[in-house]
C-alpha cells in the first residue's frame, strides 16, 4: 500500500481538473486539464491535439475506446507535461478514473448533487488525504473549473 501525505503548505496545493470532450458522432476527441490553486486561480492549462478516428477504429476499440484514449493516448501524456505537479487530479466522469493506472497522483471523482452539495469518490487513501485539507481553506467552487475547461474546449 502506498502511503500518501501532503508535504506542502495547504495554500500551495495544486488541483488539476481533467476533462474529456467528444463530438456528437464520437469521431473527434480532445482532453483538457486545468490546474488551479486552492482559491481556484489558474496555474496552468493544457489541451491535447484533436484525435480523429474513423468508423473502423471505433469498431475495433469498442467499449474500451474512451478508456484507451484517456489512459494511453491523451491523459497520461497531458499530465506528464504539466509544469506544476498536481496534488490531486479531479474528474467528473467515472470512466476517467481509469487515469489512475497511469499515475501515482491521487484521483478523485467529483459529482454535483441536486442539493448543490459536492460529493466525491475515490480510493480510500486518496479520500483520506483529501479530507486532511481544512474545508475553510478551499474557497473555490470545486466543480466550476470543469465549466471553464469545457467552455475553452468549445471555443477552440
Amino acid at each position: 500500500m502506498i502511503t500518501l501525505s501532503l508535504n506542502k503548505e495547504y495554500n500551495k496545493l495544486v488541483f488539476t481538473y481533467l476533462t474529456f470532450w467528444e463530438n456528437d458522432d464520437k469521431t473527434e476527441y480532445i482532453c483538457g486539464v486545468l490546474s488551479v490553486d486552492i482559491q481556484g486561480f489558474p496555474i496552468e492549462y493544457r489541451f491535447s491535439e484533436k484525435i480523429i478516428l474513423d468508423e473502423q477504429q471505433k469498431i475495433f476499440y469498442g467499449t474500451a475506446l474512451k478508456k484507451y484514449i484517456v489512459t494511453k493516448v491523451i491523459g497520461e501524456q497531458i499530465i506528464s507535461v504539466l509544469d506544476s505537479a498536481p496534488d490531486f487530479i479531479i474528474v467528473e466522469e467515472e470512466e476517467l478514473l481509469a487515469i489512475r493506472g497511469s499515475t501515482k497522483i491521487p484521483v478523485l471523482l467529483f459529482e454535483s448533487t441536486n442539493t448543490d452539495e459536492l460529493s466525491y469518490d475515490g480510493l480510500d487513501d486518496h479520500i483520506e488525504l483529501y479530507e486532511k485539507i481544512p474545508t475553510t481553506l478551499i474557497t473555490m467552487n470545486q466543480v466550476e473549473p470543469f465549466l471553464r475547461l469545457k467552455e475553452a474546449i468549445n471555443y477552440s
